[in-house]
């Protein structure tokens, strides 16, 4: 499946043809593409530690962190919305996607990755899609009765966590702390996903008419989207103004071979 994948927001029905071709030839894509990244991986000098989950201590780490929501924003800048002057009233001109359940450190190589390579870099903006119901089970756990634990709380913990793992990784930190990232939860029922930590199936939500609209998208969202997986970096500059000509990029071919 696709690795890194560039699309336009207004071509949904061709990106759901294409998405459903790759489904038919699914195994043979994979193969081709963990050959591939394998390939690369050898010669790259961007070294990915052993990954570390971005939700799992959290009850150790943020346990007494009860800041009011506007103090939190300001302390860690991921929210719900884009807080950079520039990009509310000018938008992006990428939004670069990252969907998954978990955050682990080598998903912020990942996003590190097109921080430091995608050109603007400062009108490119991110959104993580991510999941709340392990850190909040855990924290109910934690606090049973004495603490009334709300999404909004688990939000705050999870955002948190991911600033505080960006540490390590200056380009998206500096995007962090300028206001163009932010987080929302996946309704993973609505796509029919496996579960709310399982995201299998994720093409489902490709597929969604609802998932290329006001639902999953702000209107600072650039109508061109790149969507990043765990399984592949940029490690090349990427010109976003040299790809608007196309509705949809699947990412076995070009952006990959920028890595060579």
């Amino acid at each position: 499946m696709t690795i890194v994948g560039i699309q336009h927001k207004h071509f949904f029905f061709f990106l759901s043809v294409v998405l459903l071709k790759l489904l038919i030839a699914e195994k043979k894509v994979r193969t081709i593409i963990k050959q591939g990244v394998a390939e690369k991986s050898d010669k790259t000098d961007i070294h990915i530690p052993k990954a570390r989950v971005a939700h799992r201590d959290i009850t150790k780490t943020n346990a007494n962190h009860s800041q009011p929501i506007d103090e939190v924003q300001r302390n860690f800048n991921i929210s719900h919305a884009y807080t950079n002057p520039e990009i509310i009233a000018s938008n992006c001109s990428l939004t670069v996607v990252m969907i998954e359940p978990k955050l682990t450190e080598k998903s912020l190589w990942v996003l590190e990755s097109a921080a430091a390579n995608v050109y603007p870099m400062h009108q490119t903006c991110f959104v993580i899609k991510t999941s709340i119901c392990k850190v909040k089970r855990e924290l109910q756990e934690k606090y049973k009765s004495t603490r009334n634990i709300t999404d909004q709380y688990a939000f705050e913990q999870v955002a948190f966590s991911i600033k505080e793992m960006s540490s390590a990784h200056p380009k998206f930190l500096e995007a962090i702390n300028s206001g163009r990232v932010r987080m929302n939860v996946l309704d993973y029922e609505h796509y029919h996903l496996k579960s709310c930590n399982n995201f299998k199936g994720i093409t489902k939500q490709f597929l969604n008419y609802d998932f290329w609209g006001k639902k999953e998208f702000l209107e600072q969202d650039s109508d061109f989207i790149l969507n990043l997986q765990n399984d592949g970096i940029i490690c090349r500059p990427f010109y976003v103004d040299n790809w608007r000509e196309l509705s949809f990029k699947h990412g076995s071919e070009g952006i990959l071979n920028m890595c060579q």
